[in-house]
């Protein structure tokens, strides 16, 4: 039966694509919005909130315009996509000839567009933006401009979708390969042969591989609880061509069979997942901070939201509008990229925002992957957030040495963390055999997660899970949360092993701790304090503090922890020296 519904599936898409598509050359914008659409949205922003947005759309462009640095290859594209964006917004030609001038920096750069074995999410991210520039500015350019552009996408559709370039994580669950048909699909489903070389549209055959090949990322990239399997900044990433491709996808054709249900399942429950993980807590770029689990960061971005608005059930769209409102901040974020511009297109003005915990939001489990998310409230800055990262599965791609770690995130601050974009062990929060030295990776051979399970009693949840990637033998960990009050929790963690001998908590740097006899307490900026504790008849020694960089030896793009309105370099690492088992209690209190 199973294979007899996917036979049709298949069909019912192939004839979507050869017969759907075939009739929408030359009608532009067909790609994330369409022609439709343009009339709506220019009214959208003449009004609140969208005349705030689109206000800060100008600004930013403008200001990317005097400080354009053309030697940096990602600077000219994504100017050249917000000029796109005012243009469609307004229908003034200053910014499509801005545009087409900004553009020729990019069509003609011979070190990643022109380039096919160049580096992929270079040459991608490219591509994508031309794509945007294209579609949004075809009827204000003329046919040279129309025809010059329509070829350089055909081409660089071609390289993109067959390679990555040399430095390419080939793996299928990988984002490199989400950037990579994302915007391979967008630029085919707005490309246009322009001199009339074909009966048919060629870009039709790589349309019909390329939605397969993007299907078959997505199923593979996410688990089938909703949990993206290289954890929530890199989701979000990764997504910001997913989305736009797939609104194009629906645009293009109009068949059910492109629906979030129905082309993406595993999918559905994301915005679930990562919601429940988010705290409008301000960094530097925005107002979304996460749990920074796998080798990912803890500065997110309302972007998802917006993304949500416009593909996901419509049972969700309330929640996903209320996160939007409690994560978008105008004022921080610099739009470099573009991306509020989905917010002006696709935020609903006549539903009503619903808070996610009125949809079960606030408790998140995916058991094949093996994560658990507790939370105690949506409602603003001061929201507590805990996790619990037990990778059944570590993915090729991006993959943290982290099995059995946690996360807290409460009353304004970051309290818990990681180890940052390393493979490097020493800013895990976890157990360990040793301490472990700096630059340290984990031992070869080390075990994997091999059991995870969760449960609820009264207003106490619960998890246990057992195995290490850091060499402790037969590591079982049991994690008790608990919500006391308005702004408490309560976390019992016990951890038995054969051999660990140091349990580590990371904290960042602008957290001040404060070293006890059976313990140690932790105060933030705020003021708001986090006590930890264990038995003293199981301390093996004094409890130290030491300093380790975020991120290790990493330099590319690792920013730091984002906090306020810098970023911070280290975290303070906590040892308790122990002999194979140490229970610990943690307690968030405003006050002790």
């Amino acid at each position: 039966m199973m294979i007899k519904r996917i036979s049709v599936f298949l069909i019912v898409l192939k004839f979507a694509v050869f017969t759907v598509f075939a009739q929408q050359e030359f009608n532009h914008p067909r790609g994330i919005i369409t022609q439709k659409e343009v009339h709506v949205i220019r009214e959208k922003v003449k009004r609140e909130p969208f005349k705030t947005w689109f206000e800060k759309m100008e600004i930013t462009t403008v200001q990317a315009e005097k400080e354009l640095d053309i030697s940096d290859p990602y600077q000219p594209v994504f100017l050249a996509k917000k000029q796109a964006q005012l243009y469609v917004l307004t229908e003034e030609k200053i910014w499509a000839e801005k545009c087409w001038q900004t553009l020729q920096q990019v069509i003609h750069d011979s070190i990643y567009f022109n380039e096919p074995i160049s580096r992929g999410l270079t040459r991608a991210t490219q591509l994508f933006g031309t794509a945007v520039c294209y579609d949004f500015c075809y009827h204000a350019w003329n046919e040279n401009r129309r025809k010059e552009v329509a070829e350089k996408l055909f081409q660089t559709m071609l390289t993109v979708n067959s390679n990555m370039g040399y430095s390419a994580n080939y793996a299928m669950e990988s984002n490199w390969n989400g950037v990579r048909w994302g915007s391979a699909l967008l630029a085919a489903l707005v490309y246009d042969d322009l001199e009339g070389k074909y009966d048919r549209n060629p870009a039709l055959p790589f349309i019909w591989d390329i939605q397969k090949r993007l299907r078959d990322h997505i199923e593979r990239n996410i688990f089938p609880g909703g949990w993206s399997a290289e954890s929530l900044s890199y989701h979000v990433y990764n997504w910001s061509f997913i989305a736009p491709a797939m609104a194009a996808l629906q645009n293009s054709s109009g068949n059910p069979v492109f629906e979030l249900e129905n082309y993406a399942p595993h999918a559905v429950n994301t915005l679930w997942g990562w919601s429940a993980a988010s705290v409008a807590i301000p960094h530097p770029g925005g107002r979304t901070t996460q749990p920074d689990l796998s080798d990912d960061d803890p500065q997110g971005s309302y972007l998802l939201t917006a993304f949500g608005l416009r593909l996901y059930p419509e049972n969700q769209i309330p929640a996903i509008k209320w996160m939007h409102d409690y994560l978008l901040d105008v004022e921080r974020i610099d739009d470099k990229r573009g991306n509020l511009f989905y917010s002006v297109c696709w935020y609903p003005e006549k539903i009503p925002a619903q808070n996610p915990g009125k949809l079960g939001w606030l408790t998140f489990t995916d058991e094949t992957y093996g994560v658990s998310v507790w939370r105690n409230r949506f409602q603003d800055e001061n929201d507590i957030v805990v996790a619990f990262n037990v990778p059944l599965k570590r993915v090729s791609g991006h993959k943290g040495p982290d099995n059995l770690t946690f996360r807290i995130i409460g009353n304004g601050n970051i309290l818990v963390t990681g180890a940052g974009r390393t493979g490097e062990i020493a800013g895990q929060t976890n157990f360990f055999p040793s301490k472990p030295l700096v630059g340290e990776k984990e031992p070869e051979g080390s075990q994997e997660s091999h059991s995870f399970k969760t449960w609820k009693d009264g207003d106490r949840f619960f998890a246990s899970a057992e195995g290490s990637s850091l060499g402790v033998k037969n590591h079982k960990r049991n994690i008790e949360v608990g919500f006391q009050n308005e702004n408490g929790v309560v976390i019992k963690i016990n951890d038995l092993s054969e051999n660990g001998k140091v349990w580590r908590l990371n904290t960042p740097e602008f957290n001040e701790v404060e070293v006890l006899e059976n313990g140690f307490i932790l105060v933030s900026p705020n003021g708001s304090k986090m006590k930890v504790t264990a038995p003293t008849e199981q301390i093996k020694g004094k409890i130290s503090v030491s300093k380790v960089r975020y991120g290790g030896s990493t330099s590319q793009h690792n920013r730091g922890i984002g906090f306020g309105v810098r970023y911070w370099e280290y975290n303070k690492a906590v040892d308790i020296p122990c002999n194979g088992t140490l229970n610990v209690k943690i307690e968030s209190l405003d006050i002790f």
